[in-house]
């Protein structure tokens, strides 16, 4: 499957909303940390829904401290690296530029810039085997990332969306079937990739 220029896809989205669908493809491929790496510590994993949830409760008007979340991201993928886990590490990158796409709001383009190359690693998360669950969950995430920036750009269109927080399910589901695909609780993983 090709994978859209997600930069050229979010020109003119505003940082705010830039975010929103940032955070959402991280949790997307969120699961797949542990199912590519099962002996990974959970203390990492934990690292990894703390940045996440960091950028959510920002996205949603919430104060947070945004001090360590970013460190502790690419503590993650650091850690991955040095285990031989590169999709974990592809994941947790995913997760990192989400939090890079936060600290960098009121920088010029650099929250765009930070989205698209999350949205790119969450896409190449899954370019670790060559089998039909893969592409199928591949599909699945494209689709609903595409989706999520049709919404985007239809409020966008219509005047709904402005730079400040989006309204609560304002994208709708996570999965726009409303079906989770088969990853989210158990994908193959090939070492030899």
């Amino acid at each position: 499957m090709t994978t859209p220029d997600w930069r050229a896809r979010l020109h003119d989205v505003p940082d705010m909303a830039c975010l929103e669908f940032v955070v959402r493809c991280a949790r997307r491929v969120q699961p797949l940390f542990l199912a590519a790496w099962p002996a990974a510590p959970q203390r990492l994993y934990q690292l990894l829904d703390g940045a996440i949830e960091t950028v959510e409760e920002i996205t949603g008007g919430r104060e947070r401290t945004t001090s360590t979340f970013a460190f502790n991201a690419m503590s993650a993928v650091k850690a991955a690296s040095k285990a031989d886990a590169p999709q974990a590490s592809c994941v947790a990158s995913t997760v990192a530029c989400a939090s890079y796409a936060l600290t960098a709001i009121g920088y010029g383009d650099l929250t765009r810039t930070h989205t698209a190359q999350a949205a790119d690693y969450a896409a190449q998360s899954f370019s670790y085997g060559d089998d039909d669950e893969q592409r199928t969950a591949l599909a699945m995430l494209i689709t609903a990332m595409q989706t999520d920036i049709d919404r985007l750009r239809a409020g966008l269109a219509a005047g709904e969306i402005t730079d400040v927080a989006l309204p609560p399910g304002y994208l709708g589901p996570l999965w726009p079937d409303g079906e989770e695909p088969d990853y989210a609780v158990r994908i193959p993983f090939s070492d030899n990739a």
